[in-house]
């Protein structure tokens, strides 16, 4: 800061440096912890501050005093006070942790720089000094886990990024929610040295930061108008906050999201070239299937609230796959949309994009977010019945945005997912949403037009239906065994006649009592039959089948049979609707 004298070595430091080298001229004839106490006391005798060797309460309370950087009766008194603020709980993991020393208690940690934390505190008046005390427990509670594996004697840990977060933080509501991760020092330290890093993901009640959001409005306003080219989109996206949680976690999302915000980006302003730029001429989207996506967007999306919600739901999407955000806001849930739904409603200031929005676009934004649905598998016949039932729900909503609209919303926000499915390869368009899969796509938007009004199962055979109707033959919405046949040629993707007789043959290759077993559970549909399986990656798993002729389809349907009545076995009496099983090891 300066070279015009010691700045630091003020009466008040060379006082505190004397009485720690004066405790250390005894080293040679007492222990180290008793030199350690000798100098505790001296600095709670300045601090009008009792302590005892045998009162870890008291030594805590003494030390805190020491990393508080408090000299007089005064300051004993604050910290003391602050310190009984504590529940007895906390009080007492914070004093075992104050008063580990590293020699007898194994490890103990030195927080390098603590001083600086809670004398920042002490000087904010906007906060209070127990609250920088319980985010001291939380670092210490953080740096056990991280180090539990750890032999030494002392664990260093940089805490330098709190000394500022605690020095301007102005909201009491702000420190206490403070989330970090403790990142072990590369190298031959990494066993016993350590930082904690801050995480993009603070609770946010800046003015300034939630007033951006009114950056991503005007966006949302010049999309609209046509007026805003692609690089300038591109700059200006990480006006909406949770873009930089993507950005400092995961890079591989942060291009999920950026080519989901272009896909809106293109088909909201219509620039049909843009779209299909890196497509190949055969299998390019046509002008014809470009019209419908327009005519389809412009049933819900076409309207500036809505398409604002619709722009947040991409982004906090992809925020919700973060695994250290799940880690640190949700660590008991597993799902994304799981996470999402608790963040959403536990502590919606740490998406302030979507905390900003109004009741009514937040709820949308919610519905579409909490959706543990699957389109492709819908769309292949892995999905079960049972998987819409709450998008049914979704449908039939009568509320806000709810009903159909909510659920055209929530299908336009599958489309951009899908149509960016492989943003990370190229965001020169989208390179997925072809003409032929969005065919399909367009297909399963036409199968799920009516489920506000018809039931699950009945949308489901829509899909079964065209399958059929492909292959030539009958589909008996009445037949478990036409359910079945039909289900198998969906997951199969067979879409030739021939191909389709296949099918039929390798199934009645089965042993009767097989077909009938086969049929039965292919046929569950997890709403009046329960628990139905949703066999996850069934559809590669008897395509490989059928491509390795040593294996063939017969036995790739023996091998899911096995799997449906091992997990009837396994699962008896589980009250869910759907169970999924994973086959990707298969």
């Amino acid at each position: 800061k300066s070279l015009e004298g010691s700045i630091f070595m003020t009466d008040r430091m060379y006082g505190n440096f004397r009485d720690g080298l004066e405790s250390l001229q005894h080293l040679m004839d007492e222990s180290a912890q008793d030199v350690f106490y000798r100098f505790l006391v001296e600095r709670a005798k300045k601090n009008g501050l009792t302590i005892s060797a045998k009162d870890k309460k008291s030594r805590a309370r003494a030390r805190l005093a020491c990393l508080t950087r408090v000299f007089d009766v005064e300051g004993g008194k604050k910290v003391s006070e602050a310190f009984e603020q504590l529940d007895p709980a906390r009080r007492k993991k914070l004093s075992n942790f104050l008063t580990a020393d590293g020699i007898k208690e194994k490890p103990g940690f030195l927080l390098y720089n603590l001083p600086n934390v809670m004398e920042a505190a002490l000087k904010n008046e906007k906060i209070e000094l127990v609250l920088a005390m319980r985010l001291l427990l939380k670092v210490y509670e953080e740096a056990a886990k991280e180090y539990a594996d750890s032999d030494k004697q002392v664990i260093t840990i940089m805490v330098d990024e709190l000394a500022h977060h605690t020095s301007i933080c102005r909201d009491p509501e702000v420190l206490e929610f403070t989330k970090f991760d403790i990142v072990r020092t590369a190298g031959r330290k990494s066993d016993c040295q350590g930082t904690v890093r801050l995480s993009p993901w603070q609770l946010e009640n800046d003015p300034d930061i939630l007033d951006n959001v009114k950056e991503g409005v005007q966006l949302i306003v010049d999309i609209m108008n046509a007026s805003v080219k692609e690089q300038s989109f591109l700059r200006r996206i990480p006006n909406f906050h949770e873009m930089k949680y993507l950005n400092s976690s995961r890079k591989d999302l942060l291009k999920e999201a950026t080519g989901a915000l272009l896909v809106v980006y293109w088909t909201a302003s219509d620039q049909y070239e843009a779209f299909t730029r890196g497509q190949g001429a055969d299998q390019k989207l046509t002008d014809k299937s470009w019209s419908r996506i327009l005519g389809w967007m412009e049933t819900a999306v076409l309207e500036q609230d809505i398409l604002h919600a619709v722009v947040v739901t991409m982004i906090i999407h992809a925020v919700g796959k973060i695994p250290k955000f799940r880690q640190q806001l949700a660590p008991d849930l597993s799902t994304p949309q799981e996470v999402l739904a608790h963040v959403m409603d536990h502590c919606p200031k740490v998406l302030p994009s979507y905390y900003r929005l109004d009741e009514e676009q937040r709820g949308l934004v919610r519905e579409c977010l909490i959706q543990d649905f699957s389109f492709g598998q819908f769309l292949r016949s892995e999905a079960l019945p049972a998987n819409l039932t709450s998008i049914k729900a979704m449908a039939m909503k009568k509320d806000g945005f709810g009903g159909p609209l909510c659920l055209t919303v929530y299908l336009y926000c599958v489309f951009a997912e899908m149509a960016a499915s492989q943003a990370a390869q190229s965001l020169e368009g989208s390179l997925y949403m072809t003409e032929d899969r969005w065919k399909d796509f367009e297909f399963g938007l036409e199968a799920m037009g009516n489920l506000a009004n018809e039931s699950e199962q009945a949308t489901c055979d829509r899909i079964l239906a065209k399958r059929a109707a492909l292959l030539g033959i009958t589909f008996d919405a009445g037949s478990e065994r036409s359910r079945a046949l039909a289900r198998l040629a969906c997951l199969c993707n067979v879409t030739d006649p021939k191909d389709g007789d296949e099918i039929r043959v390798e199934f009645e290759a089965l042993e009767a009592e097989e077909q009938v077993a086969l049929a039965k559970h292919l046929a569950a549909d997890g709403v009046r039959r329960k628990p139905a399986f949703l066999l996850c990656d069934a559809g590669d798993f008897l395509q490989t089948g059928i491509m390795n002729k040593e294996v063939g389809l017969a036995s790739g349907m023996r091998m899911l049979l096995r799997v449906y009545t091992e997990a009837t076995s396994f699962f008896t009496g589980n009250e869910h609707s759907v169970i999924t099983v994973e086959l990707t090891q298969f």
